[in-house]
């Protein structure tokens, strides 16, 4: 399910990443850098250690069907994802 929100309003897009990485054991410590939904997620100890930068906000004005290869918005003007 998607929910394109922008910027640091992202309540409903970031709770999928936190059910699936609750469901398989990791620890969730958010609001890092005093930003509400950013998160740093750790699963076991020691080495090796991964490092991983999400951007799950979405962008004015990119409303668009999945798959088109042709501007072909869901909702004309409405918020979408970029990348």
């Amino acid at each position: 399910m998607a929910y394109p929100e922008t910027r640091f309003a992202v309540e409903k897009s970031v709770q999928p990443y936190y059910d699936v990485l609750e469901k398989e054991g990791f620890e969730i410590k958010k609001g890092i850098a005093d930003m509400d939904y950013s998160f740093e997620a750790t699963w076991g100890k020691g080495k090796p250690v991964i490092g991983m930068l999400a951007e799950y906000d979405a962008l004015g004005n990119l409303s668009q069907v999945a798959g088109a290869t042709e501007h072909q918005p869901i909702v004309a003007g409405d918020n979408g994802h970029g990348c």
